[in-house]
């Protein structure tokens, strides 16, 4: 066993903390900039935002970026332009947003990737009308990933976006 083995359970730890409704950072946030389209050809795995059936809740849906960024390109921007139109019509909604990485790189660099990417997500979010007061940010670096090639490390690259009242 690794010296470094017990490190491995701080993100869930941080994401146990952060779901139990704690403040959101206040660290400061930049708007990325689109660079490419590449994500407009990626398929999302998600529904689309809608009413939720039976609890009203938003079904918000998950956005994937390229390898090494957290640039919000064409077809996320799509899809959070659908979540911010739910979210502002049931301001009852609050948000987790969770940010992951494929495992290619560090742990350290994939926890801090997953929280820039969660973080650009909430400044899109904003951006578009939504109280940034509603909204968490965590990170799950690569601990969810589990693409073994490019199309299934893609899948990895995403926030992935859970509302609770």
């Amino acid at each position: 066993m690794s010296v470094f083995a017990p490190l491995r359970t701080v993100p869930f730890v941080v994401l146990a903390l952060t779901a139990c409704g704690g403040p959101p950072s206040t660290t400061a946030t930049t708007t990325p900039a689109r660079t490419s389209d590449s994500a407009d050809r990626r398929p999302s795995a998600a529904t689309t935002a809608s009413t939720g059936g039976d609890s009203g809740a938003c079904t918000l849906e998950s956005v994937y970026f390229t390898y090494d960024s957290n640039n919000i390109e064409g077809g996320a921007r799509s899809a959070l332009a659908n979540d911010a139109a739910c979210l502002r019509a049931r301001p009852e909604e609050n948000v987790i947003l969770v940010g992951g990485a494929d495992e290619r790189g560090t742990e350290e660099y994939n926890l801090s990737l997953g929280d820039r990417r969660a973080r650009a997500v909430r400044v899109y979010l904003t951006d578009s009308g939504v109280d940034a007061g509603r909204m968490s940010v965590s990170t799950m670096g690569e601990e969810w990933a589990s693409g073994t090639d490019e199309s299934a490390m893609a899948r990895d690259r995403r926030v992935d976006a859970r509302t609770r009242r």
